[in-house]
């Protein structure tokens, strides 16, 4: 694994364990991330309070990760399912996702 996967791997892990500082290092100050339905964010903290009503937990299995290079520097696509459970307790896999 090259060290772009790597650090979306660390990032990843850090977010899932809401270990919100360390994944926050990772990002880019001006990284934007945009969810469907036009949710964009800047901060962590704003993205782990909009999911806190959606899920109980969610997790990501990654099934791909992609990289290419860029005028900007490299990118790196990530792509798997997700699985979880929603506020009712009830359990939910195989979401598709791709960041």
């Amino acid at each position: 694994m090259n060290e772009a996967n790597n650090l979306v791997t660390q990032f990843l892990q850090a977010l899932e364990e809401r270990e919100i500082d360390t994944a926050s290092a990772l990002l880019a100050p001006e990284v934007e991330m945009i969810f469907p339905g036009g949710a964009v964010f800047t901060r962590l903290e704003d993205l782990v309070a909009w999911a806190k009503p959606r899920y109980r937990w969610v997790r990501k299995a990654v099934t791909r990760m992609d990289t290419a290079e860029t005028q900007d520097g490299t990118a790196v696509f990530c792509q798997g399912t997700l699985y979880g459970e929603w506020p009712d307790g009830a359990s939910f896999d195989n979401i598709r996702f791709a960041d």
